[in-house]
This record gives structure tokens, sequence and C-alpha cells, in this order.
């Protein structure tokens, strides 16, 4: 009752329960942070937490784009339903748009192949490889280093991939200071279990994206399948479920406002540690022209799909990635203009006790930004995903005719079930007529650019001035997926020879293909023994300063920390850190906020069980009867989704958010509007992250869209 009643008034008196937590960890640095996660209020143990083999973090898994864990101890995997989006797009058809009305697989018979690409991967062991890559680099620079790198990396992966099943990764971090080795289980046979309808896995659609508050259901279920024996293996109709040895249970009570938080998964890239004029050169060209690219080619792609439901079938994974990707984008540029980031980043460069290295890597990005422009520009010249496989065909067919160890890394023995599925999925996610109409505008946008080169325009399909692209669609045999997969292990002469119009632009093209990608690599190499010494003076000066040093984001398991909080965007105005089932009714309205019957039923009559909760408040309704204060508003109603202040990125998207004990309440799916800058500058002030409620999940599953059957798998725990 004591303590009660001081953590109440300790709430009471602090006025705002959190600011952001700042530092998306490495495993073994938690082992030095307990003292900050109990404070938060995580009672599981620091050195537990730092073991990536140990519960929850070996329930963590990555799709290689996105994150997830296991909630069953038969494979079943908890995602976001954007991450889960391709795997329903995949399966769709006009006729069965599992999109739109969702999939449910009432038996295990019943789940659907995600997809020939798909891949679950769970980490099993991580390694500092940095004496064995930087001995063999040496005091190289620029493409021999580039080269010396990617040898090492390929030589530390040969030795760890003892199975097909064993993946391997090597990665830098801080910019190349250290590297490790990354080794994970690969599980091929992914299948999709569970899909809500569009109407409430992408409730709000792009005008809701980022913003809050918010109401999407953004989850799938999908689960990972063995052979007999139990070990990896490729899809087959015998294979059964993935024993998991660790799982997540589930809180089935869910969190209340200024509970602790974890947040594990496999966060993409961050650039926190990069200088005031790489800000400047995103803001002032890069974001701008990325922006102005994805308009343009998810306005082809509406006005091509009209009147075609099947062509919007085919398109719904590149639409719903772009129009992310454009909505972050716009995001990022109106963050720069409201904080001026490059101001704070040169203020604290100028601190900065020695310049010199500073001053040499600034000089490398000065040259280097010009070539970047330009390959962009020139690169827009091919942008064709039906040429893009005919070069990597083409080039695939030279590399194979080397010993592994000499050939590109992605084009090795390793790599060939990885371009086997990509040709494959172009089967259901590329349509010729949409295709020609994006490589037209972008062909057409370089000739008006200032990137011209006669030496490329020799090669391109230009007709007098023009872009002309009809024929090589009307006679290429490429259009048709067998013709493609059968170059999979064709020998170069075939493509050499061949008369099919595609094919002779790829064998053209392939020459240009690769003297870009060795001035980018040269490019790269130089860079790489630069800012590695540049990130020597910035650790030394966080580290002096008491600043959280941690690496900028690189696709490998971080786990980041928190409080379940609103904040304050602006003047006069706070955000309350939950949403409810209510507020889906308050935005019904026309297309994406359209809201299906069977949902809209179990509100108006509200049929929420156990997950309808009268108070999310942390002060008990008891307290304002003892002590003056306010009462605790009311909730009276299921939460849909809720904030916290963890530290996330891309790549989070499907993470689970735990309680202090490692439960699952929650999964991470987005950031609000005013956090999209974090990628570059972490405001504690303002920076939240948004995860759909576990108990919205739960009240769904067993209310609304139900199975019953896949809630008897799981451990749902109640207090």
């Amino acid at each position: 009752m004591k303590r009660t009643l001081f953590a109440a008034s300790a709430l009471l008196l602090s006025g705002s329960l959190a600011q952001a937590n700042e530092g998306q960890w490495q495993p073994a640095q938690l082992a030095k942070l307990g003292d900050q996660l109990q404070e938060v209020g995580i009672s599981l143990s620091a050195e537990q937490l730092a073991n990536p083999l140990a519960f929850p973090l070996n329930a963590v898994t990555s799709l290689g784009y996105c994150s997830g864990a296991f909630i069953s101890p038969d494979g079943l995997i908890i995602t976001n339903h954007h991450c889960g989006y391709g795997m329903v797009q995949h399966n769709s058809s006009a006729d069965n748009n599992l999109i739109d009305k969702g999939f449910i697989a009432k038996a295990r018979s019943e789940e659907l192949p995600g997809g020939p690409q798909e891949r679950i991967y769970i980490t099993r062991a991580i390694d500092d490889v940095t004496q064995e890559v930087l001995a063999q680099v040496g005091d190289k620079t620029g493409k021999a280093r580039f080269n010396a790198i990617e040898d090492a990396t390929k030589t530390l992966i040969k030795a760890c991939e003892s199975d097909a099943f064993t993946r391997c990764q090597v990665r830098s971090f801080h910019g190349g200071l250290s590297y490790q080795r990354i080794t994970q289980t690969m599980f091929k046979d992914v299948r999709l279990v569970y899909a809500p309808p569009a109407a409430i896995g992408k409730f709000g659609g792009d005008v809701d994206n980022f913003e809050w508050p918010r109401h999407t259901g953004d989850f799938t279920l999908l689960r990972v399948y063995v052979d007999n024996n139990g070990q990896p293996a490729e899809y087959s109709p015998d294979n059964r479920p993935f024993n998991a040895k660790h799982f997540l249970h589930i809180n089935g009570n869910g969190i209340r406002e200024g509970d602790g938080i974890l947040l594990a998964g496999y966060p993409g890239s961050t650039s926190r540690y990069r200088l005031a004029s790489e800000v400047t050169y995103a803001k002032d060209w890069l974001y701008p022209t990325q922006a102005a690219d994805y308009r343009q080619t998810l306005a082809i792609i509406d006005q091509q799909s009209q009147g075609h439901p099947d062509w919007a079938v085919a398109y719904a994974s590149t639409v719903a990635s772009a129009n992310n990707r454009l909505k972050k984008l716009e995001g990022l540029m109106d963050g720069f203009k409201h904080t001026d980031i490059a101001a704070i980043k040169a203020r604290k460069e100028a601190e900065l006790p020695s310049q010199a290295r500073l001053q040499t890597l600034e000089a490398a990005l000065t040259k280097a930004q010009p070539q970047w422009q330009r390959q962009w520009y020139q690169q827009q010249a091919r942008r064709s995903a039906l040429l893009d496989t005919a070069i990597a065909l083409y080039r695939n067919a030279l590399e194979r005719q080397k010993p592994d160890s000499e050939r590109k890394a992605g084009f090795q023995d390793r790599d060939q079930a990885m371009l086997a599925g990509a040709v494959k999925r172009l089967d259901s996610r590329f349509v010729p007529q949409v295709d020609q109409a994006i490589w037209q505008a972008k062909l057409t946008a370089y000739l008006a650019s200032r990137y011209r080169d006669p030496a490329l325009d020799a090669l391109l399909p230009i007709k007098d001035g023009k872009a002309d692209l009809a024929s090589l669609y009307q006679h290429s045999t490429l259009v048709d997926n067998q013709a493609r997969l059968a170059l999979l292990t064709a020998a170069p002469a075939t493509f050499e020879q061949s008369q099919d119009p595609l094919l002779k632009l790829a064998v053209a093209l392939l020459p240009r293909v690769l003297a870009d990608e060795a001035e980018e690599e040269q490019t790269d190499g130089q860079l790489s023994s630069l800012r590695p010494a540049y990130m020597e003076d910035i650790i030394a000066f966080n580290e002096a300063r008491g600043l959280p040093v941690y690496p900028d984001a690189n696709g490998t398991l971080r786990v980041t920390y928190g409080s379940v909080d609103g904040y304050t965007p602006r003047d006069a105005v706070r955000y309350r850190p939950f949403t409810s089932v209510d507020g889906i009714l308050e935005k019904e309205g026309e297309g994406d906020f359209a809201v299906p019957a069977p949902l809209k039923a179990a509100i108006q009559a509200r049929r929420f069980g156990d997950y309808e909760k009268d108070s999310l408040s942390p002060i008990p309704k008891w307290y304002c009867g003892l002590v003056p204060c306010q009462d605790p508003e009311p909730f009276n109603s299921v939460p849909v989704a809720f904030l916290s202040s963890a530290d996330t990125t891309g790549g989070n998207s499907g993470s689970p958010v735990m309680d202090g004990q490692g439960r699952l309440v929650g999964l991470n799916f987005d950031s609000t509007y005013e956090s999209i800058t974090k990628d570059w500058y972490f405001n504690p002030e303002i920076t939240r992250a948004i995860h759909v409620d576990i108990r919205y999940v739960l009240w769904l599953l067993e209310s609304v869209y139900p199975a019953p059957n896949l809630l008897d798998e799981m451990v749902i725990e109640k207090e």
C-alpha cells in the first residue's frame, strides 16, 4: 500500500512520465545498463538480456526486412501486417483478393506458402572479427580497400556456413571501426497463417501513416516449417511446424501508462553519427529527389492499373512500400524545417578537440556527392524491373564461370536460391505494360537532366532523342516467367548470341554497370578508411560527456527500452498514450477509413469481454480519495495502439514490445510524425514509437475474426 501510494505521488509530481530513451543497444552492451533498466521497471536481469541465445532475445526473429517473435511452441510468429503484406499479395488475385478480405487458416493444412524469397532468421552466434578483417585490409584505401574487406568477409562467411540453412553475415560497426560475424539459422518454409482484412491491418492507410492517434491493427501471423527431422528445409507439404524452444508468453492484461517496456528487433539503418554536411545533402537534394521519384512512380502505377484489378494486386506490395517511404521522406523534410539538425551537428563538430579527421572526411564527401548525383540519374535511365532481371541473369552466367570464392558477393553458390526466388517472385509482382511506363518516365527524366552521357546514350533505347521502348517489350521472351527461369543456369553464350532485344541490351549495358559499380566501390573504400578515424573522435567526445555510445543501426539484433507515455507535439497539445476501438468508429469514412462490418458490429454491441479496460492510468481509483488530485480519466474500451519512449527505426517493424518480465504486450509498427528525424538526431522530448496493443490483437482473434485454434496454442497470462 505504501509503495503504491509513493509511486502514484511520484507520477503526479513528475507531470510527464518519461522522456524518450535513446539507444539502439547491442545485446552485449545491456550488461552495463542494469540500473537504467530497473529504473523503468524491467525486472529481467541485464545479464540475461545481454545474452542473445537466452530468453527473451532467442524468441526474436528477423524476416530480413522486418522483425517478429515466436509466440507458441509450434513455430507461430507474430509480425506486422505490412511486413507480411508481400506474402498476402503473393497469394492474392483479382478473384481471390486476400489483401481486402483477409485470411484465416482454420487448420494447419490450410496455411499458405509465403513465397519463394521469404525467410525467417534466428541469431545463434555473434562473434567479433575485427582483427580478421583489418589484418587483410591493412593500410589499403579506395577500391583496393573495398575489395580487401569483401574478400575477408567472403572468407569469414565461407568458414561459418556449414550447411545450406546456416546463414552468416559480416557487419561493420561505427563506420568500419569494428566488425562482427552474425551466425543465423535460416528457415525457408514460411507460411501465412492469419492476416486481418486490409481495412484493419492498414486502417487509415497512408493518411494516418506516421500519425497519432492511430487505430491500425497492424499484425499478421506466420509459421515456420521444418522437415521430419526438425531441420530447416525447402517447402514441402510433408514438412511439420518448427518446435520453438523459446517463445514469448502473452500478457493478456496488457500494460498501463508509465509501465516500462523492452523492445527487441533488427533495425535497418540510422545516420546519427553522420556529418552536418551529410544532413544538408539529404535535405537539399537527396530526399526531395527521391520523394519526387516516388510520387511519379506511384502516379504511373495508379494510372496504368485503372480498369485492371489484377494489375493493382500485382503492384499492391510495391505501392504500399513506396507510399510508406514517401510519407517518411516528407516527414524528414518537414522535420529538417522545424529543427535545424545540420546546425546542431555543426555545433557538436566544432567542439571536437581535433578537427583534422573531420576535415579529411568532409573533403572526401564533398568530392563524392556530385558523383552520387550523376550516378542516380544515369541509373534511372535503365530503371526497369525486366531489364534489371536480364542484367542480373547475364552477370550471374558470367560469375558462375569463376571459382565460387572469386565471384562477386550476391552471385556465389550461397546466393543462387535467393536469386531464383527473385526471378520467380517477379511473376506475381510484374506487368509488362506498367514496367514499360515506369521505365519510359525514368529514361525521359534522364534525357532531360544535365547528367546525360553520350557513351551511355549510345547504348540506350533512344530514337530521335526520345525513349523508344515498345519494341523491346513486344519482341522479348523475358515477359514470360518460364523464359526467365530457364536463364538461371544458362551459359554466357546464350545471352551473347541471343537476338532477344532485352537480352542484347543487357549484354551491351553490363560493362557500363560494372564500371559504375567500380566507381562506387572506389568511393566506398575511401570513406571506409576515413570514417572509423572520425568515429574514434566522436566516441571519445561522447564518453567524456556521459552521452550514449552505441553503433548506428545496421540490420543486426538490437534492444531498446522505455516507458508507455504520451507527448506534447506543439503548444497546448498533449497526446495521451492509448487509443481505443471507439476511435475507429469516430474515424469511419470512405476508402482507407472504411470499417469492416464484423468489427463495427462488435464495437457497437460493446462485445469486449475481458479486453475492456475501465482505466489505463497508473493512478489507482482510490488514490484521489486520500490525496487531493484529479480522478483518473476513464477508458472503458479495448486499447488499439499505444505510445512508448523506445528508440526505433525502419526494420523494427514487427519488433515485439515486452513488459518488464519479457511477456508480449504489443508490436512496434510505426513512429509519430514528429519523430521521423530521429534517424539523424534523437530528440527525447518528442520521440515516440507506435505499437499495436496485444489486447486488440487478442480481441480480434477471439471475438471479431475468430481463430480459436491459434489462441489455443499461445500461452496467455491474465493475473
